[in-house]
């Protein structure tokens, strides 16, 4: 990335060309067809400590800095043992959850 204006990255495109990021990634959607989607599923049992949880959303919202975002939405949904699930509205919200509960939390999705 070689300058920013108006707080954007821009990044060399061909010869003395420079353009936002978001335009070099809707170049290779419209060229290819594809989106980004991360994601990363677990295969092996772990535990997982609410900090861990902190991480993972501070990560998610440094991802989205390059992009100019008008909108924006957090949905936690905590999957139980006994096959209840909670969705909490935003991550705030998740962080005011009552962990005491003695139904074991199975799977959390940070979407």
């Amino acid at each position: 990335m070689s300058k920013t204006i108006d707080g954007n990255s821009l990044v060399s495109f061909g010869e003395n060309t420079t353009v936002s990021m978001q335009t070099v990634q809707h170049i290779y959607s419209k060229i290819t067809g594809k989106t980004e989607k991360l994601s990363h599923i677990f295969e092996t049992p772990h535990l997982a400590r609410f900090a861990d949880l902190e991480q993972i959303n501070s990560t998610i919202e440094q991802a989205c800095e390059q992009y100019t975002i008008v909108s924006k939405d957090c949905f936690v949904d905590v999957f139980h043992l006994s096959g209840a699930k909670q969705t909490f509205s935003s991550f705030n919200r998740f962080k005011l959850f009552e962990a005491g509960s003695n139904d074991p939390t199975e799977n959390i999705r940070l979407t």
